[in-house]
């Protein structure tokens, strides 16, 4: 599907975008980041947004926060997997990935916590974990795209769960080797986006990927 890029606050939504945008908001409120009040205000500035500037406003400060930390460390590396000991065994604070109206790219110094949030709002979202420091066997990805993608590089050994929710969204797994290296679980929904998640075997795709983010 095609997804829309990252739009100039002043360009016109559709009621396509406000669609998007009052799921985001209900999800907000049903997990306890809005108030019904808030809900129900912020739901009239969606459907009275003439711009894409306007719909910003509303959703701003709905980015997900972080939590907490990782005992091991398996590492990937040269396309093989293996475990090693967290030094000190020191904690670390979750950090999230977010982009909303804008673009990352990530390929190097990666760190995949147990537990990791990824935010696409009409953004993309690049990351090559190919020689990326797991900091657990199993690490969660808690993915949010609306309206954006997410694109995920993944080495040979690590397996991938796929348990995302997708409204008017795709979701793809493609070209893994799996092995006994650490484990991805993706959780979250993609609402009229993509996340998108290839191993080694996609071949064409390593070399777009490389391209994308040279």
């Amino acid at each position: 599907m095609l997804i829309p890029m990252p739009q100039p606050d002043h360009l016109r939504c559709s009621d396509a975008d406000r669609s998007a945008v009052e799921q985001l908001l209900t999800d907000a409120y049903s997990d306890g980041r809005l108030t019904r009040e808030e809900h129900d205000d912020r739901l009239s500035q969606v459907w009275s947004a003439k711009t894409f500037g306007e719909l910003r406003t509303v959703t701003t400060d709905l980015v997900p926060v972080a939590p907490d930390p990782a005992p091991r460390t398996p590492r990937i590396s040269d396309g093989l997997s293996r475990a090693v000991s967290d030094p000190g065994g020191t904690t670390r604070e979750r950090d999230g990935i977010m982009a909303i109206f804008s673009s990352i790219k990530r390929d190097s110094d990666v760190r995949v916590p147990a537990e990791q949030e990824i935010t696409s709002v009409f953004g993309d979202v690049q990351i090559d974990m190919t020689s990326a420091v797991f900091e657990a066997q199993s690490c969660r990805l808690s993915i949010m795209v609306l309206m954006g993608d997410v694109k995920l590089r993944v080495p040979a050994g690590v397996r991938v769960r796929n348990e995302i929710s997708n409204v008017l969204g795709d979701t793809k797994v493609k070209g893994l080797v799996p092995g006994e290296g650490p484990e991805l679980i993706l959780t979250g929904f993609c609402i009229l986006g993509d996340v998108k998640v290839y191993g080694p075997e996609h071949t064409s795709f390593f070399k777009k990927f490389r391209k994308e983010l040279s």
